[in-house]
């Protein structure tokens, strides 16, 4: 079912749900692909005759904009790499110059978390740079390796900082932070790659403008990339930093209403504003210097919470907190299992004042270490005794007002417990959780593989539907799909082919089998891959 609203860049209503505003064909043409037709990597043979001067080792790797080659620079006697680019741009003089412009703009980034450039050009209808050879691991192989902790993602952020300030500040924005662009070589030093190059490749915000062309990578993007790319500047490059933060801590993206870091792993709660703050949607609100970042990243890391190490007021508020907490729970012990509510009421309340008092005194420092654990023993025993003396001591009266509200409170209790019944808690419908292949990568091994769907809640067996996103999006399925035994990860088995992009809907407007227990039908969700060439 439309929403009344159309794709900006091809007319077609929108779906509800739709990412960034785009219908699902334009998302992947303009997120996660290139224009024009894919980049097809030279081969190292074709590159050794267009560079008679180096010496070609071997093929790297290819990305969305260009292919990287180990190389050695003969007469300096080191390696280097280099890296092909398409020339996407608009040709002729106009092009060359802004290339030039541009590509020496990147050549004056000199910083020891940048990968340097070292040369610069343009051969046979291909962009080419010469560049700092990293010899280590980016972020993702890092994060598949198992190798990511949280301590060492509290190492690797203030240099990513470091160097994405250096850049803001001679006004280069990198536009496509992700972990595939962070390196980290053998001594731990951090290396951000391809900085500028989306600018260079002529999607500047200029061409933005005049192309409505969406710069980045899914799931990396800050919202105005999407929603307003004239618009983007050095604070979109702080959102993917705090994308990244997030999967570093965490192992997940952080897609729809996600959960602080500190409610998935053990990480100190102090993170959670950190990140949640440069995940702003409004750039305002957003951090608005990277150093800002690495400042609180390092206040975390070097002034951890160390147990032992309080002083005597910090050592007395907690046993403060402790007699307060004790006094609470006497008390609701009290009004929970006595038949005697009155009564409860008044030793509970006189338990709870008891337990103030006392956490007072230890605060101000007024108590020594052990008289106040002392007070903790004296005041646990003395709780139990008022829990007994309620129960066994007569009292004269019990007012009909308080008699008429403990009755009305529990035809309440009763009447919600009936509603619950047919109702359910929690009304709120199932979402995606996660997928594998995780939405988004684009190095997906071929072959027959299975694809694991995970909702939130406890899903219906039997309810399960793929919609196309477009004309043949979809990946063939090798029988049918089934439940875990916990009813909320969906399996299917399919059959990929190499070099292919899916995309496909799991629920949609028009499909709502994917429901759970209570018949809800899930949020519509967009899984988006592509897979590696054979």
């Amino acid at each position: 079912m439309a929403n009344g609203k159309t794709c900006p860049e091809c007319g077609a209503q929108l779906p509800r749900g739709a990412l960034g505003g785009l219908c699902p064909a334009c998302l992947l043409k303009q997120g996660a692909q290139t224009d024009g037709p894919a980049f097809e990597a030279p081969s190292v043979e074709e590159v050794r005759r267009l560079f008679p001067q180096l010496e070609i080792v071997a093929f790297l790797g290819k990305g969305g904009m260009g292919a990287v080659y180990k190389t050695r620079q003969p007469a300096l006697d080191r390696f280097v790499a280099l890296k092909i680019l398409p020339l996407q741009g608009p040709g002729g003089p106009t092009f060359a110059e802004r290339f030039h412009r541009e590509a020496r703009a990147l050549a004056k980034l000199n910083h020891p978390n940048i990968v340097a450039v070292h040369d610069f050009g343009q051969v046979d209808g291909f962009a080419f740079f010469v560049m700092e050879l990293v010899d280590g691991l980016n972020l993702r192989e890092l994060e598949r390796a198992g190798q990511l902790s949280p301590r060492e993602a509290l190492k690797i952020v203030p240099q990513i900082c470091e160097a994405l300030q250096f850049a803001h500040d001679e006004g280069i924005v990198h536009r496509d932070i992700k972990p595939e662009n962070i390196l980290l070589d053998k001594k731990g030093r951090v290396k951000i790659a391809d900085f500028g190059i989306a600018k260079i490749m002529g999607r500047e915000a200029g061409a933005v403008t005049e192309t409505k062309h969406v710069i980045g990578t899914p799931h990396y993007m800050a919202p105005e990339q999407v929603e307003k790319p004239e618009s983007v500047d050095h604070r979109a490059d702080i959102f993917s930093l705090g994308v990244v933060f997030y999967e570093m801590l965490t192992g997940e993206l952080p897609l729809g209403k996600f959960a602080p870091p500190s409610r998935k792993v053990e990480v100190d709660v102090r993170l959670d504003d950190v990140v949640l703050r440069a995940l702003e949607k409004e750039p305002e609100r957003r951090y608005q210097q990277a150093r800002q970042v690495k400042t609180d990243v390092e206040t975390v890391a070097h002034l951890p919470v160390a147990p032992g190490r309080s002083g005597p007021r910090e050592a007395f508020g907690y046993v403060a907190l402790g007699l307060f907490l004790l006094g609470t729970l006497g008390t609701l012990l009290l009004l929970t299992m006595s038949r005697r509510d009155d009564m409860a009421l008044l030793f509970g309340g006189a338990a709870l004042l008891m337990a103030l008092a006392f956490g007072c005194l230890s605060w101000r420092g007024k108590l020594g270490k052990s008289v106040a654990v002392a007070t903790m023993v004296i005041f646990g025993l003395f709780a139990i005794t008022l829990g007994i003396l309620s129960e066994v001591i007569p009292i004269p009266f019990q007012s009909e007002r308080r008699r008429a509200a403990i009755e009305e409170a529990a035809r309440q209790e009763q009447a919600l417990k009936d509603a619950q019944q047919f109702q359910g808690v929690d009304a709120l419908p199932p979402v995606v959780v996660n997928t594998e292949p995780l939405s988004g990568s684009r190095d997906v091994n071929p072959g027959t593989r299975e694809i694991r769907v995970r909702f939130s809640k406890g899903m219906m067996r039997g309810m399960w539907s793929w919609s196309t996103a477009w004309s043949n999006s979809t990946p063939s399925m090798i029988g049918g799909p089934r439940y875990e035994p916990d009813g909320r990860t969906c399996v299917a088995l399919v059959n990929l082919q190499p070099g292919r992009t899916y995309a496909f809907w799991l629920n949609s407007d028009q499909f709502e089998n994917f429901r759970d227990t209570a018949g809800r039908p899930a949020v519509p969700y967009l899984l988006i891959f592509e897979t590696k060439q054979e």
